[in-house]
């Protein structure tokens, strides 16, 4: 009995070793799709006829063929990917913003310096609106694609 256990065990394993090695050896265009992740559909276009609906206001998703220049009076609200961009809410917040938070990224993937990481701190947020996108609208931005800014710099304000 315990041979026809054995051998189970050995086929069971052998089986997993030949897909094992066809998934990661068995691409010959080196594409290894099924461990990149596309995700170009954050800033295009949604597509109505697939209805493609990332987030509740997905026919909003687009790309500005020119930035727009804009200077927003924001809260930071939380970092994303590490610091390298934020979550911000738009002030004062009972001027009932079309989009009430935004996402930002310094262009180079630098790091959201410290002295805006506080939560409450008022400030001034500078850069370019590239468009509105699906960034983490699952997650921080409740299921609502949202603007996202290029930053080109961040001002305390004063009280």
């Amino acid at each position: 009995m315990k041979n026809h256990k054995d051998a189970f065990l050995f086929f069971i394993l052998m089986i997993f070793f030949i897909v094992g090695f066809f998934v990661f050896f068995g691409d010959p265009d080196n594409k290894k799709q099924f461990i990149y992740a596309d995700l170009s559909f954050m800033l295009l276009p949604a597509d109505e006829e697939s209805n493609t609906k990332v987030c509740d206001n997905y026919q909003d998703i687009r790309s500005f063929e020119k930035p727009i220049p804009v200077v927003w009076t924001a809260e930071f609200t939380g970092c994303l990917s590490g610091c390298i961009g934020a979550h911000f809410s738009r002030m004062p917040s009972d001027l009932n913003y079309k989009y009430p938070s935004f996402a930002g990224y310094y262009k180079d993937d630098q790091v959201i310096q410290k002295e805006f990481l506080k939560y409450g701190t008022l400030l001034k947020v500078y850069g370019e609106w590239m468009g509105v996108g699906a960034d983490h609208s699952n997650t921080v931005f409740n299921k609502k694609c949202v603007p996202t800014i290029d930053i080109e710099r961040i001002e305390t304000v004063e009280n």
